[in-house]
């Protein structure tokens, strides 16, 4: 169905502004998640190290 909407149009082609600006939104989206999920495991990490350390001390 969407080859043939695509066909129909002519020789010009579909109008991708739209699309390339929304493929654009969802990517910066996506690699907002994956930053602030890298972010907030390194602060586990460090929680644990700062855990550990004063435990051993005793």
């Amino acid at each position: 169905m969407l080859a043939m909407r695509f066909l129909s149009e002519g020789g010009e082609g579909p109008n991708m502004s739209l699309q390339g600006l929304l493929f654009a939104g969802i990517a910066f989206f996506l690699l907002l998640i994956i930053v602030g999920w890298l972010i907030s495991v390194r602060k586990q990490d460090q929680a644990e190290v700062t855990h550990e350390a004063k435990t051993s001390v005793k």
